[in-house]
């Protein structure tokens, strides 16, 4: 795979995480509107006497916003890396796993 080739799978996969976070906010936002009655269910661990009244949808939105945003900085950093030139395979140890018999690199041809 040549660098042009990481660079646009990058690039396909950033506008695949900003497409599902635009798609999943805003499917939520929409849920939160129709349905503001729906409650989060109380933690078994908590106790009986303590109050627990919390919406559903705030606490959803804003694990989908984080895991996107996360998955997003790891692509964007491997990005900005292959755009400087550097190998992104270049510090892992050993050649990896295989399946039996199978050749990965020109030096395991016989």
């Amino acid at each position: 795979m040549t660098p042009r080739t990481g660079l646009l799978l990058l690039r396909a996969g950033l506008v695949t995480i900003g497409a599902f976070l635009v798609g999943a906010g805003g499917w939520i936002a929409l849920q939160a509107v129709r349905n503001p009655d729906v409650r989060t269910r109380r933690p078994r661990s908590l106790d009986a006497d303590i109050p627990f009244d919390h919406a559903f949808w705030s606490p959803l939105l804003w694990t989908v916003v984080v895991g996107a945003l996360a998955v997003a900085a790891v692509l964007w950093v491997a990005h900005q890396r292959l755009r400087r030139g550097d190998d992104l395979f270049g510090q892992r140890h050993g050649r990896g796993l295989r399946r039996r018999g199978e050749r990965a690199f020109p030096s395991d041809l016989p």
